[in-house]
């Protein structure tokens, strides 16, 4: 099993330094597991995980197919890649965009920035990816974040729209939740050549 979480505590609105690069060596000096604090790239074997993890890593990485591609080669044939990662058909995005245009950019919801958000992953971008690379997509299932992480971030909002978003947010959380238009998606890829396009959603 290898997991990948993003070295970025810089771009948590509770985040007080930078503790990845600590907390990564602590741990690898510990004994209890083995970490590395670098890329999935070359160090890791062809086909040697069964099983691939990265929960809010790819929306993160400027190059994510090459991500894509390097999951692919070192998972064993059957292994699956498990994603977590903002999705753009929500309802929560999609007000964000709404606001976006009526205010003609002053309305900024979308957390997309320079060393936060690099990219927003819609569904059809996962089964392009089931197609083309050799994955079948065995689930797909909306999440919503945790009401708090939500609301921690009015902290990096303008302080000109802050009330606004502290207003509407409780309004739009809870009616994403009951409708199950959670602002994540949580996926499961099987390394499986052989399936194509077959992803469930739940």
């Amino acid at each position: 099993m290898l997991d990948f979480r993003p070295a970025l505590a810089y771009s948590s609105p509770c985040a007080t330094d930078l503790r990845v690069i600590g907390q990564a060596e602590e741990t690898r000096t510990s004994g209890r597991r083995s970490v590395r604090l670098g890329a999935l790239d070359d160090y890791y074997g062809d086909e040697s995980f069964d099983a691939v993890f990265a929960f809010n890593l790819i929306e993160h990485l400027a190059h994510p197919r090459q991500f894509f591609m390097q999951a692919y080669r070192v998972l064993k044939p059957g292994g699956v890649l498990v994603l977590e990662t903002p999705v753009q058909e929500s309802l929560l995005h999609r007000v964000a965009r709404v606001g976006y245009k009526l205010s003609k950019g002053r309305l900024n919801f979308l957390a997309v920035s320079p060393g936060g958000h690099i990219y927003k992953f819609s569904r059809r971008t996962f089964r392009s990816i089931s197609r083309s690379m050799g994955f079948a997509c065995i689930c797909q299932r909306s999440v919503s974040s945790p009401f708090g992480e939500i609301w921690g971030k009015s902290a990096m909002v303008s302080f000109r729209y802050r009330f606004l978003y502290r207003v509407s947010l409780p309004v739009l959380w809870t009616a994403a939740t009951l409708t199950r238009q959670g602002n994540r998606l949580f996926i499961m890829l099987r390394k499986s050549p052989a399936v194509r396009d077959s992803c469930v959603m739940q």
